[in-house]
């Protein structure tokens, strides 16, 4: 759990990483990363369990001197006494994603790379073992009136470590609300956030008491990239269980753009895609996955720009990012009425068209002064549940729970939901 990153390279070279750390300043370290085997010798492979419904099959890729024309990949069962061909790939493939096998089974690969030049090469993988099925969910789990919170694993973090969060005000203060569920984050890329004793104790008495108020907990996971880590931790967090038995009510993917998240570019929009594409086939058809999206009406943005049709298919909800006082990036424009309707209106008939199917949708609202912008007035807020309720949406999530002041809560429990 120390700081560290992921390499990936397309061909075999040797790297240099650099580190160069915020705080102190003018610090480097250095790490000479040597060119990794890609010759026939070095020829292997591993499986990982995701979920329930997916495995994950990876091999070395080769260098051109083996000459591979393609691979070849086999599944065999416990019980069987030899392995089922299932995938036919090119020679430029290094993964399979096998999305056809059942929870709570134990399965092992085997690889075969053709060659032009020699005679295949087989190699087995690890026996991994299914899952059991996901827990039962519904809509219900993001319907009506919720709160983003996020915590950190640092408890001298005086704006969002844990200790800061005093769980029986968090719950007073959510039920005062109105507030019916509450999306947490535990995961940014593959870095789960309750990564200490003391965070993980934290976590535990929090999913416990949201269960005793019947508050439905989302696990909010924020994809750096689709790669196997990342979403076998996203469906990991969504299973999670304290020792109490309590855990979460859905899987919520922020799926945005940017530097800071699946980057920028046709390969980051593939991959936004791959990333909810395989967390759906990990989890199962009927499991809730609600995808954080950016909001058509802030950004005008069309599926030219950002995957929404995509994206839709493995969603069972959308949920724009109408954070409104983006529009005029500024603290001192006054929101008429008018205009905030307009806004969460928009992005709630926008989302579904770009969809291409009735998807529900739960708006992402704003509560807090983001980038600068002012906090949205109490009208304001009250104008934006009203106008997504009446725009048929399921919900309205805000942003976020340690942003909001004290005095516009009293707006979000005004409103009936």
């Amino acid at each position: 759990m120390d700081p560290a990153t992921l390499v990936t390279l397309e061909t075999s070279k040797p790297v240099t990483v650099t580190a160069k750390p915020q705080n102190p300043q003018n610090r480097t370290a250095t790490l000479q990363l040597a060119a990794p085997a890609d010759d026939a010798a070095s020829f292997a492979c591993v499986a990982q369990t995701i979920g329930p419904h997916l495995v994950n099959v990876g091999w070395t890729p080769l260098n051109d001197s083996v000459a591979v024309t393609a691979f070849k990949v086999y599944r065999r069962e416990s019980h069987a006494a030899v392995g089922r061909l299932v995938a036919s790939l090119s020679a430029n493939a290094h993964a399979y994603h096998d999305g056809d096998v059942w929870p709570g089974h134990r399965y092992r690969y085997a690889v075969i790379a053709l060659s032009s030049t020699s005679g295949p090469l087989h190699v087995l993988s690890n026996a991994v073992e299914t899952t059991r099925e996901m827990p039962l969910t519904s809509l219900a789990s993001i319907s009506g009136k919720g709160m983003f919170l996020f915590f950190t694993p640092d408890a001298a973090d005086p704006e969002h470590g844990y200790p800061t969060y005093d769980i029986d005000a968090v719950i007073k203060k959510a039920a005062t609300a109105g507030i019916r569920n509450i999306e947490l984050r535990l995961a940014y890329g593959s870095f789960f956030e309750a990564s200490n004793p003391g965070a993980r104790a934290w976590l535990d008495q929090f999913i416990d008491a949201s269960a005793s108020a019947h508050i439905r907990l989302l696990a909010w996971e924020v994809p750096r990239r689709a790669a196997t880590p990342e979403i076998a931790e996203a469906i990991a967090i969504a299973r999670y269980r304290t020792p109490a038995g309590h855990g979460f009510s859905g899987s919520a993917l922020d799926i945005e753009n940017g530097d800071d998240y699946m980057g920028d570019g046709t390969a980051a929009k593939q991959g936004m895609v791959d990333f909810i594409h395989q967390v759906r086939q990990a989890a199962g058809r009927h499991y809730l996955v609600i995808a954080t999206v950016v909001s058509p009406r802030l950004t005008h943005w069309t599926n030219a720009e950002y995957p929404y049709a995509r994206i839709a298919p493995y969603a069972s909800v959308l949920q724009p990012m109408e954070y409104w006082h983006y529009f005029y990036e500024t603290s001192h424009h006054v929101y008429a009425k008018g205009g905030v309707k307009s806004a969460v209106v928009g992005a709630v008939m926008l989302t579904k068209q770009l969809a291409g199917r009735d998807v529900p949708v739960n708006v992402a609202g704003q509560s807090d002064d983001l980038g600068g912008t002012g906090v949205p007035s109490p009208d304001e807020i009250g104008w934006s549940l009203a106008a997504a309720k009446r725009a048929g949406a399921i919900g309205e999530m805000f942003f976020d729970w340690r942003g909001t002041p004290d005095d516009r809560w009293p707006a979000i429990g005004a409103f009936a939901w």
